[in-house]
């Protein structure tokens, strides 16, 4: 059995690195030697869930071409619209994991996700700005990604943005570590 495993994780964000080592230790019951690695995706805020997985896996596979690691993962958070007949469109919070291994096996996970409030989505797609400068604008706080996140304002402190990234994280890993696949 390994004991330690590099994971690159395709970025310098503590909650995303917080999340993705709980998530190996967890799964695959081992120790986490974390490589942060910031990275660029070609979409600075995700809107559709096609844009969210390629994001990710941008990520993971960014990180990897940086540094030689045992796993190199991505994490997205983003926004897609689920239309529902008779209520409209809902847009939807959600983070997408993709956990790139040494021998090129690809495997993703989406994290439990969350309505947005519709005026933050129509200031997002109107004005073409980040999830976070408009929590910023409209509720006052700064860097809210690097912290408990909107989920965590919305929640009031229940769920934080780190379960998210966590749960997404795990369910990528299944794909990879499950007798099944």
């Amino acid at each position: 059995m390994i004991n330690l495993v590099t994971v690159c994780v395709a970025s310098r964000n503590p909650v995303k690195i917080r999340g993705t080592e709980r998530a190996f230790r967890k799964i695959l019951g081992v120790d986490v030697e974390v490589i942060p690695i910031e990275v660029s995706t070609s979409v600075r805020q995700p809107i559709s869930i096609d844009q969210v997985i390629k994001c990710a896996i941008e990520r993971a596979e960014r990180a990897r071409e940086a540094h030689t690691c045992d796993f190199a993962v991505g994490v997205e958070a983003g926004i897609w619209i689920v239309e529902v007949r008779g209520y409209g469109q809902i847009p939807i919070n959600t983070h997408v994991a993709a956990v790139l291994t040494k021998d090129d096996t690809l495997s993703l996970g989406i994290g439990p996700s969350f309505p947005i409030p519709e005026d933050m989505y129509s200031m997002i797609t109107t004005h073409h700005k980040e999830l976070s400068k408009v929590v910023e604008e409209v509720l006052g706080v700064r860097d809210i990604g690097r912290d408990i996140g909107l989920v965590g304002i919305l929640s009031g402190g229940k769920v934080k943005r780190e379960d998210l990234v966590y749960y997404a994280v795990a369910m990528a890993l299944l794909g990879i570590t499950s007798r099944y696949y």
